[in-house]
């Protein structure tokens, strides 16, 4: 019988570790920003 220890992913590494691998600090001008809302507005942020 298998222990399961759900404090880590199937890659046997932590949990904490691996969100801290998926974040990502992201920066954007103003007129980078406003094309962005304005797309968003259209299409909406459904895949």
């Amino acid at each position: 019988m298998s222990n399961i220890n759900s404090n880590h992913n199937n890659n046997g590494e932590p949990q904490k570790q691996q969100q801290e691998k998926e974040r990502h600090i992201v920066s954007w001008s103003q007129e980078e920003d406003d094309i962005l809302r304005q797309q968003i507005g259209i299409h909406g942020t459904d895949k």
